[in-house]
């Protein structure tokens, strides 16, 4: 999310963690460069001038429809992931009364996203349903998304997780400290043709159940097709307990399509 397939951080310390490695030229520090390469040989960046607002970004993620990602790093590299955006038929019983109607971003057999924007304007994930696990979470505040500011202060987030089938069975609780960054504006060069985009940058630490965390995800976004590139700790969004010390990256190979349909919070139609 967490975590994109968000989808699960580790019970070890990640080796990628936000460290204080010098920038290079591009701006970049050694960790960020080393996470990108997990892109591969379908991918380069470079940095742009254009300008990329922000909101439009988050707009263009809730978007319905679908899109095709490469997965270049983690389990399944080499294959698809087919990620679906629609209209929510109904929200966990946990949502936040005052927010917006929410979408979710399916990924078949992994996970189920529960975005909305908030008062602020940022895109938010109050809820994942993780269908490998067979866990629901929640996140308070609900877990950063895409931020939409370059402020790097960090926040508390509380997390918490259930079984996927009985919301009565509490199995793990927690507490994370993320620090969300706006690392600027990179043209990246994809399968699916190149797009001007914001990168974002994420860093958690702290405990969910068992676990000690530390993690960061990388997401390049663009206004015209969302998330065009994510790296992150074997996760779409932020799911932090079961999995081991392993990156999990994908690329837009095919554009957005389709309006998508209504979906249940298991994913299903």
């Amino acid at each position: 999310m967490t975590p994109f397939m968000h989808l699960l951080s580790p019970l070890l310390t990640l080796a990628f963690a936000s460290g204080a490695a010098s920038p290079n030229a591009d701006g970049l520090d050694a960790d960020e460069r080393r996470m990108i390469a997990l892109l591969g040989n379908s991918v380069s960046i470079a940095p742009s001038t254009a300008s990329v607002d922000a909101g439009a970004v988050c707009e263009a993620v809730l978007q319905p429809g679908s899109r095709e990602y490469l997965i270049t790093h983690g389990k399944g590299a080499g294959g698809r992931l087919d990620i679906t955006v629609a209209e929510a038929k109904r929200t966990p019983a946990a949502w936040p009364k005052s927010d917006a109607p929410p979408v979710v971003m399916t990924v078949p057999g992994r996970s189920v996203l529960y975005l909305h924007r908030d008062a602020d304007g940022r895109l938010v994930m109050p809820t994942q349903a993780d269908l490998e696990q067979s866990v629901m979470v929640g996140f308070e505040p609900g877990e950063l998304f895409l931020p939409i500011t370059s402020d790097p202060t960090p926040y508390e987030m509380k997390v918490k997780v259930w079984d996927l089938h009985d919301p009565t069975d509490l199995e793990h609780t927690g507490s994370m400290k993320v620090v969300a960054r706006d690392r600027g504006t990179w043209t990246v060069k994809t399968p699916a043709g190149d797009f001007d985009c914001r990168l974002y940058r994420l860093d958690y630490t702290g405990t969910v159940g068992p676990a000690s965390v530390e993690d960061t995800t990388l997401v390049f976004a663009s206004a015209k097709e969302g998330v065009v590139a994510r790296i992150a700790g074997k996760r779409v969004s932020a799911f932090l307990v079961y999995n081991t010390d392993t990156r999990f990256a994908f690329v837009l190979d095919t554009p957005r399509r389709g309006k998508g349909e209504k979906t249940s919070p298991t994913g299903d139609s």
